[in-house]
Order: structure tokens, then C-alpha cells, then sequence
């Protein structure tokens, strides 16, 4: 019973010793954690998956995120991408659109050639401003002929002024 009360009573030393410790050590503002980047996941799980598929954004081609677009006006968004996947995307490979708060009028659209692994092509949907004011969001991703969707999400952010 003595060794309890003894381990317990150091215990307890500890403890406050740790709290007296916490209290001392305050973060400055500067300190504060920033917010980081988001990054976009796909809610979808459809299709069949393919362990060969993958794709990363390169860069955007045209209408950069946050470009101000007219209520109604047509755009064209394109992306450059590389297959960073081992297998070739070929006939049956879309871009489709798969989240946001606005699809702008686009479509799903096949890709114009075949992309071998490892290489970088451009792909672009047409759009059009949705007529009333404000901040729109679409994400489309690469689809696999067997409907899966995969490799980083391709955004469009505009604003409708």
C-alpha cells in the first residue's frame, strides 16, 4: 500500500510540475498556425477502379481561377495534365464534370488523342457564366472507360460580377 501512495504522490508531483510548465510557455501571434491550401478530394466512388490510371494538373491553359466572366458569356477552360498513370488513356476517356456548386453548361468531352504515360496534353471543356452575380465553382476529373473517375480534380473558380 506505501509504494501506491508513494508512485500516486509522484504522480501527482509530475502532473502539477507539468501544468505550472504549460502555463509558462504562451505562443505569440506570430505563432499562430496559418491555414493551408485545400485540397480537393473526389466524393465519387463509381465505375471500376484501375490501378494504372492516374493524372496530375499542370497548369491551367486559359480563365485562371477567380477570372471575373460576364453573366452569360461563353469560355473555354483548358488544362494542361500529365498521365502520370502506366497506361495509356485512350478511346473512352473522359473529362466529366464531377462536383461544385455550378456545371456553367459544360459537358462531359472525350479526350482529342491518345495519351501515352508519362506525357503532358491540354483538355478543355466549354462553359458559359451562370446569369446571376457571384462566386462559381466546378470540378471535373478524368473517367476511365469503365467509369471511374481519377488523378487530382481540375477546378474552375469564376466570378460573375
Amino acid at each position: 500500500m506505501k509504494i501506491w501512495a508513494r508512485v500516486g504522490a509522484a504522480f501527482l508531483v509530475l502532473l502539477l510540475a507539468a501544468c505550472s510548465m504549460a502555463e509558462l510557455v504562451q505562443i505569440s501571434p506570430s505563432e499562430t498556425p496559418q491555414p493551408s491550401a485545400t485540397v480537393v478530394t473526389n466524393p465519387e466512388t463509381t465505375g471500376t477502379r484501375s490501378v494504372c490510371d492516374n493524372m496530375v494538373f499542370i497548369a491551367d491553359t486559359t480563365i485562371p481561377d477567380f477570372t471575373p466572366i460576364m453573366a452569360g458569356q461563353n469560355f473555354v477552360k483548358t488544362w494542361k495534365i500529365k498521365n502520370t498513370g502506366s497506361c495509356a488513356w485512350k478511346t473512352g476517356y473522359v473529362l466529366a464534370w464531377s462536383w461544385g456548386d455550378s456545371k456553367m453548361g459544360g459537358e462531359t468531352t472525350a479526350l482529342a488523342t491518345e495519351v501515352a504515360p508519362n506525357k503532358m496534353t491540354q483538355i478543355s471543356v466549354s462553359l458559359k457564366g451562370p446569369v446571376k452575380p457571384g462566386s462559381y465553382h466546378g470540378y471535373w476529373r478524368l473517367q476511365n472507360s469503365a467509369g471511374y473517375r481519377f488523378g487530382e480534380a481540375l477546378s474552375v473558380v469564376i466570378v460573375v460580377p
